[in-house]
């Protein structure tokens, strides 16, 4: 009986090894050159803010929509990913006033090459992408002239080549490579530290903690088929990491730095989740919400964004 109860056991840790395996997944990026989808993304954003918590001073809203085609081509280094110049739509328009539109820059044709197993190698357009970031950055230079010229120089960085290139790569990694050099079971996650450079100080590099998890396998959402992986990226941005560039950009604006603390220094959370072809990795639609806000002696500001991507493959 002993032994029949010993063996019973081991049967029983062995399917239920079995089951565990057959659960994990190893994602691999297998992008088919030939490809095309088109894409979809609708966000919405609230802004709102006071002189102190609880007070409303502020309070914005708008909705936009961006559709545009992208293709997958075979290149000499790999794969060449074109998300075509798309069309944005404001669905719910913004009332604030500013002198900087992005919708332009996000509606703007962009070529990324990587390697066929998923690795970002470069972004093929920057040359044209930075001039119209240039652009569009004219007006805040122009009045940087007149106000604090030495913050020229900061702004003029803010649209090089290779920030514009740290960004799509930092794009990337975070929407569709993230979860590649390893083995998944449901449940599972890792966290690591990523740096980034400072959207407002190039050259200032942010530390930014980052947990990835894969949730669950599951049907694919119609119109695609077939089976598919839900994964979760969630990144956290510290009002310590970002206090940094803004005390750069104070230097370069000849700002006493001590102002810094006046000022309701952001801090974000930022959820991604994302559900995947599982034979490919292509993505099938990819939700980010975006919650933040900052407080000061003078002022508190909140801030929210939901976007959602829909990837219709052919």
């Amino acid at each position: 009986m002993r032994r029949f109860r010993a063996v019973l056991v081991s049967l029983i840790g062995m399917a239920s090894t079995s089951r565990a395996h057959a659960q994990s997944i190893t994602p691999t990026f297998a992008w088919p050159a030939g490809s095309s989808a088109r894409v979809v993304t609708e966000v919405r954003t609230n802004v709102s803010g006071g002189s102190a918590p609880g007070d409303v001073l502020l309070s914005d809203s708008s909705v936009t929509r961006r559709s545009a085609t992208l293709e997958v081509r075979a290149h000499a280094e790999g794969l060449e990913i074109i998300t075509s110049a798309g069309t944005v739509d404001r669905v719910a328009k913004s009332t604030l006033e500013t002198t900087v539109d992005p919708t332009r820059l996000e509606a703007a044709e962009q070529r990324i090459i990587v390697t066929r197993d998923g690795r970002f190698r470069r972004l093929s357009n920057v040359v044209e992408i930075k001039r119209l970031a240039d652009s569009m950055l004219a007006p805040s230079l122009e009045r940087a002239r007149q106000m604090a010229p030495a913050a020229i120089t900061m702004l003029q960085r803010s649209t090089s080549e290779e920030n514009l290139t740290q960004g799509a790569e930092q794009a990337w990694r975070n929407e569709f490579t993230g979860m590649l050099g390893r083995s998944w079971s449901p449940g599972d996650s890792v966290s690591t530290t990523a740096a980034v450079p400072s959207p407002l100080a190039p050259g200032t590099m942010m530390a930014l903690p980052k947990v990835v998890r894969f949730d669950q396998a599951l049907p694919c959402p119609a119109p695609a088929t077939g089976p598919c992986w839900q994964f979760t990226m969630r990144t956290t941005m510290t009002r310590e990491a970002m206090r940094a560039g803004f005390v750069e950009m104070a230097k370069q604006m000849g700002i006493d730095a001590g102002m810094v603390d006046m000022i309701p220094i952001p801090e974000s959370t930022t959820t991604t989740v994302a559900v995947f072809k599982a034979a490919t990795l292509q993505p099938v639609q990819v939700e980010k919400r975006v919650v933040g806000g900052g407080s000061s002696s003078m002022m508190s500001m909140l801030s929210g964004s939901t976007s959602v991507t829909t990837y219709s493959w052919k």
